[in-house]
């Protein structure tokens, strides 16, 4: 009686490991999918930086601390 006993614990021992690998394979999934995400990201905000300084007017010409606005 007892060896059905053994086999039910060992299997069940088993599945607690297999359990885990999965665990640990998925979380290494997510992990890469999100490194991959936050480098497309980086990419596109240097995109955006580029288009930004590029269509900033060099000499600050027309911004805000060329005059003042209390003035009227």
């Amino acid at each position: 009686m007892e060896q059905p006993d053994k086999e039910v614990q060992a299997l069940e021992a088993e599945v607690k490991v297999l359990n885990t690998e999965l665990a640990l394979q998925n979380a290494g999934n997510r992990r890469n999918r999100l490194k991959r995400e936050i480098a497309e990201l980086e990419e596109v905000m240097e995109k955006q930086r580029i288009a930004l300084e590029s269509n900033s007017p060099s000499d600050n010409e027309g911004s805000s601390e060329d005059f003042d606005l209390d003035e009227e």
